[in-house]
């Protein structure tokens, strides 16, 4: 294939832009004084939907993620 340039490789930048957001978010988090029980579901939700943001719709959905258990392909 002549005259199409390859996709810059931008994972890097992705995870560091998931990782600010995370470390920031965890910092306001600890001083917002919520108890101990509610931070740890709190924290699981947050770096989901960090990474869906960062990742938009590059992660699996659903129904991808049953498959991926029974370990099928159906793209």
């Amino acid at each position: 294939m002549e005259g199409v340039e390859p996709v810059a490789d931008r994972t890097w930048l992705h995870l560091v832009i998931s990782g600010v957001l995370i470390i920031g978010v965890l910092l306001v988090l600890s001083r917002a004084g919520l108890p101990e029980i509610a931070t740890g579901p709190f924290v699981s939700l947050l770096i989901l939907g960090v990474f869906a943001l960062v990742y938009r719709g590059r992660l699996p959905g659903p129904a991808d993620l049953v498959d991926i258990v029974r370990g099928a392909d159906r793209r």
